[in-house]
């Protein structure tokens, strides 16, 4: 009887020990698939951007974050003047119309996370603003700076329904590579908008040139030829002629004003209107 109870107890022990093992077999496997997911959204990003059809790389890198982290909704903010954000990327129903939508720098989760340079996982209270936002029952949020060396570019919300499973620390350690690898793409964008600017720039530089050295000049000169062709003309004749030489003067004030168009200055702050930035705290 003691051999038949023992015999029990050893089935019972290895078959616990079997369901354990398996429990955290299936855990293993479930955060080695999420990894690969977050690895292969970071891969897929730059043969996207430097194909220069990738559409608007902000959306671009929302929705690639949900799609990694099994998000319901995904919300990319970057600073906005001076104290606030804007929200310049989403992904997910929830968030289709928060596109351009402004908020406090100080006052928001993504403007905490570009202040502090942290990511954070977001519990209770301070997910309820959000889901009123929303208008939907959120579980914990996932909040990632964009940091690009010093400079924190933007920062990422990553969110889900509170009726799916709920983020947690090992999520939010997985979304941190994936940010970096964004933030660089969001510099690398900038770089490569600021070359297209000052090529554009120094275009418009030598058309200006052409016209100031080779059009008014030239139009100039007809207009010379044609006035000493008027002094020697009968008065009908030359009354014709003058009408031509002041059409030719509107022309080459046209031209002027043309030209002064094209040598306009960028406004200063036109590189913070494509990708403003916060210094990284440290």
């Amino acid at each position: 009887m003691s051999t038949t109870k023992t015999v029990r107890a050893d089935a019972v022990a290895a078959a616990e020990e079997l369901a354990a093992a398996a429990i955290v077999n299936a855990r293993w496997s479930a955060e080695f698939e999420q990894r690969r997911r977050w690895l292969d959204a970071s891969s897929e990003l730059w043969p996207l951007l430097l194909s220069g059809q990738a559409g608007p790389l902000h959306a671009l890198i929302a929705q690639h974050a949900a799609t990694a982290a099994d998000a319901d909704f995904a919300a990319l903010a970057v600073p906005y003047d001076a104290d606030q954000v804007m929200v310049t990327g989403v992904a997910g129903e929830l968030t289709a119309g928060m596109t351009n939508r402004t908020g406090p720098l100080a006052g928001s989760l993504t403007g905490q996370a570009m202040l502090t340079g942290q990511p954070s996982l977001v519990t209770g209270g301070r997910c309820a603003a959000v889901a009123a936002a929303l208008g939907a029952q959120t579980g914990p949020l996932i909040v990632l700076p964009l940091t690009a060396g010093k400079q924190v570019r933007g920062a990422l919300m990553l969110g889900r329904l509170a009726t799916n499973p709920a983020f947690t620390e090992a999520d939010l350690a997985m979304g941190v590579g994936f940010a970096g690898h964004a933030a660089v793409a969001m510099e690398l964008a900038q770089a490569r908008a600021e070359q297209i600017a000052l090529a554009q720039v120094e275009d418009h530089d030598r058309i200006a040139g052409d016209l100031h050295d080779h059009v008014i000049k030239e139009l100039f000169a007809l207009g010379m030829v044609l006035q000493g062709h008027a002094t020697r003309a009968d008065p009908a004749t030359a009354a014709q002629i003058n009408g031509y030489v002041d059409t030719l003067d509107e022309i080459i004030k046209k031209i002027r004003s043309s030209i002064f168009g094209l040598h306009r200055p960028r406004p200063a702050s036109w590189t913070a209107s494509v990708q403003p930035s916060v210094p990284e705290k440290t």
